[in-house]
């Protein structure tokens, strides 16, 4: 057991030491200086710039590409390709073979296919076979069931044609009548009578303006009835009105 633990003491003490130097050669980031002021020093006051032009520099390529398009002298020479040019000779003598007239001639198309029954071949086995009932079944032609609105449709009568002159007298505008009373006019004049007419009391009486009073008006919060003031306190009261004694904790 002593063997054991002075191992252990030694690997742990190399363990140390290894930690120790690579403490001292590990890379440590170096520390900035406690005042570093960015400050740009300059022998002489710096010339004012606000209101100096930079003029630009303009690179000969850049000069070549702002140059307009040339329009070349020979694109609009005799020497340029037109779409009219000349046939030979022996294009215009040359004769077309048979096979190509008949290539040549546009396809004739029926509009309305006819088919001559007298061309028709049937064979014999088919003339000559019965069909089966199924065969007879299926082509009788299918009869369809009426419904309640094809119904009604196929039993409605023939429908006659409208009179016009109904159409024409309800599309006619209605006449005002004689006995119509327009809007009487914002002006009008008024009679004497109206003017030297004395109002009654009772008119002049209902042509005032009502008097509204505010609910609070002339209240006194601050008054108190004699009713209140000759009142007495029942026991009851007078223990409630007792004030509470607190105890005062230390």
């Amino acid at each position: 057991m002593s063997q054991n633990s002075m191992a252990e003491d030694e690997m742990a003490d190399v363990i140390v030491t290894e930690l120790q130097s690579w403490k001292k050669t590990s890379h440590r980031p170096r520390r900035l200086d406690k005042y570093r002021p960015s400050v740009y020093w300059t022998d002489k006051i710096p010339e004012d710039t606000t209101l100096s032009v930079t003029c630009p520099i303009v690179t000969p390529r850049l000069e070549e590409l702002s140059r307009p398009k040339r329009f070349y002298s020979t694109y609009y020479n005799e020497c340029r390709s037109t779409p009219i040019w000349p046939i030979s000779r022996a294009s215009l003598e040359a004769k077309a073979t048979s096979r190509l007239k008949v290539l040549a001639h546009p396809k004739l198309r029926s509009n309305i296919w006819v088919v001559d029954p007298t061309k028709i071949q049937v064979s014999k086995a088919a003339r000559m076979a019965e069909p089966r009932p199924r065969t007879l079944e299926l082509a009788a032609p299918k009869t369809k069931s009426v419904t309640s609105s094809e119904l009604f449709f196929i039993n409605k009568p023939k429908q006659h044609p409208p009179d016009l002159t109904r159409i024409y007298h309800l599309a006619m505008p209605k006449v005002t009548s004689n006995n119509y009373v327009y809007d009487k006019p914002p002006s009008w004049i008024i009679s004497q009578e109206t003017k030297n007419a004395v109002p009654t009391s009772r008119i002049l009486y209902l042509a005032k303006p009502r008097e509204r009073i505010d609910c609070n008006e002339g209240h006194d919060p601050y008054c108190i009835s004699m009713a209140a003031m000759k009142a007495e306190p029942s026991p009851r009261i007078y223990e409630l009105a007792v004030p509470k004694r607190v105890t005062r904790k230390f």
